[in-house]
């Protein structure tokens, strides 16, 4: 029993690297067709947007989302915990405050391959290096 312990206070560890507060319950929301909400950049909370920025992934390999501003969308494939992402595009809207956005989509550009999902929350990474975090949002949002 307490190896079962040790093991899962590691894997939190683990799957957690960014020292950041998080409520889990004991069942992971699925990839798709959740609505995630952007939440940190590289372990950085997200400063304020035009709107919120978030990602959804559709059961037929394709994502879209807000950056912030824009719109953006690709293509994605999974396997397991490993996942590929390919950023196609985003609408051109020129708006106040871009960082995020800018952040965002170059994030979406770099070499993702892996992910992990842990109750509400999503934690994108190239490598073992996390590079984005979301929350999942309750189907009605």
């Amino acid at each position: 029993m307490k190896k079962l312990i040790l093991f899962f206070v590691a894997l939190t560890v683990c799957a957690f690297s960014c020292k950041t507060e998080q409520k889990t319950t004991s069942t992971n929301s699925p990839l798709c067709e959740t609505k995630w909400q952007l939440t940190y950049i590289d372990c950085k909370e997200i400063e304020e947007s035009p709107e919120t920025p978030f990602i959804v992934f559709a059961p037929d390999g394709s994502f879209s989302g807000s950056l912030g501003c824009n719109s953006f969308f690709g293509s994605y494939i999974v396997n397991k915990e490993n996942i590929s992402i390919e950023y196609r595009g985003s609408t051109k809207k020129l708006c106040d405050n871009m960082t995020v956005e800018k952040d965002f989509s170059k994030a979406l550009k770099s070499q993702i391959n892996n992910y992990v999902i842990v109750g509400d929350v999503l934690i994108v990474r190239v490598k073992n290096n996390e590079v984005l975090r979301f929350k999942a949002l309750p189907k009605n949002e």
